[in-house]
């Protein structure tokens, strides 16, 4: 082996930090272990103290046994090949300590960074999301305002999973003495899908049953918000997951939200740059939003789902009359739109029974390949 090549792999084993990093993969090695021993003997004769000398091959071979060590205690778990991210920053605020990972996505006002933080001993994976710079933190405060003022009512319980567990919020000044608000959410499960995920896997639309139990949570979702003076004002495709095997649906992102009548106006502060065709006129005209904001663009949702053409409200030729009529009402202009969203819900029920017969679990799924969870979506 050449000199040079030989620093070359000294220096590979000083700076790795998991076993993978110099053992590699085992493939479909047959017996892993003696795959990894064979490697480790190898490069011991390269690094051992008693046969090259130098502080380098010492720090090689220090290193080389403590990554073996570990590479049998992953192997004898299952775990070998699973990497874990490097840690990034600890955080430790006045209830606990967390370990933050590097940025996996992004929203408009924030960073989104995965994370863990101990409990009982054992660490709970949580999603950090930090705001791109100071001029974002009154939205990311916002978010956490409002799921706080949701969380506090009597039978919020009974509405938990439709919205983001949140279970911190605070300032964090980092070292250029840069301050900037931080909300910590506990993580969702892998099987979740944005609207946009949902599309992307059925291009040409998603069932017509498949669509009525997804509108019907939405409504049961943006209807607990309305009962509590909320406007979540971003229903929009990167914000809504659903949950395919169990019918379950998210409402994501509050920071655009408001409160309705409140002594500002209840006006949204921002829009949602890459959505912004999607919203009705009384928003480019600056007026006080009401309910009828997230039924107009929970509509659009639906046609979105559907396949059909959300700009121009337009659904594909195949689907019901009496569904293409439905939409069209919660498209009116904003005086004429339905604003309440649970009264909206009932009306839904009535007809998807007329249409289909008595409600039946409609079983959905997505393809295979397509990969959900909190790194798939603006979480």
């Amino acid at each position: 082996m050449k000199e040079n090549e030989s620093d070359l792999i000294t220096q590979k084993i000083i700076n790795a930090k998991h076993p993978e990093d110099v053992f590699g993969g085992l493939g479909e090695a047959a017996d892993p272990l003696k795959t990894v021993l064979s490697t480790y003997r190898q490069l011991s004769k390269l690094t051992h103290p008693d046969l090259n000398g130098g502080v380098e091959a010492q720090d090689a071979f220090i290193n080389l046994t403590r990554l073996w060590e570990r590479a049998q205690e992953k192997i004898k778990l299952g775990t070998y090949g699973q990497i874990p991210p490097d840690v990034l920053l600890t955080i430790r605020t006045r209830v606990r300590e967390y370990e933050i990972f590097d940025s996996f996505s992004q929203t408009d006002f924030c960073n989104v960074h995965g994370a863990t933080y101990k409990e009982g001993g054992t660490n709970i994976p949580a999603i950090f999301k930090v705001a791109k710079s100071p001029l974002d933190n009154e939205f990311v405060e916002n978010e956490a305002k409002m799921l706080r003022k949701l969380a506090e009512v009597d039978n919020f319980d009974n509405f938990r999973p439709y919205f983001p567990g949140l279970i911190d919020s605070f300032i964090f000044e980092d070292s250029n003495h840069i301050r900037k608000n931080i909300n910590a959410f506990s993580k969702r499960p892998d099987e979740l899908f944005s609207f946009v995920d949902v599309k992307n896997a059925y291009p040409k639309g998603i069932d017509q049953k498949d669509m009525a139990w997804i509108f019907r949570r939405v409504l049961v979702g943006l209807g607990f918000a309305h009962q509590n003076n909320l406007i979540h004002g971003a229903a929009l495709p990167q914000n809504l997951f659903v949950q395919p095997e169990k019918h379950g649906l998210v409402i994501n992102e509050w920071s655009y939200s408001v409160i309705e009548k409140d002594p500002t106006g209840g006006r949204l502060q921002a829009l949602s740059g890459d959505w912004e065709s999607w919203y009705p006129p009384e928003v480019f005209k600056k007026e006080p939003v009401s309910p009828g904001l997230d039924i107009y663009l929970g509509a659009k949702n639906m046609i979105y789902l559907l396949g059909g053409n959300p700009q121009l409200g337009e659904l594909p030729s195949d689907i019901h009359p009496k569904i293409k009529a439905f939409f069209r009402g919660c498209l009116l202009p904003a005086k004429q739109r339905p604003k309440d969203a649970w009264g909206l819900l009932e009306e839904f029920d009535s007809m998807i029974v007329d249409l289909w017969g008595p409600k039946k679990f409609h079983v959905f799924s997505m393809p295979k390949n397509a990969k959900g969870g909190d790194k798939n979506g603006r979480w």
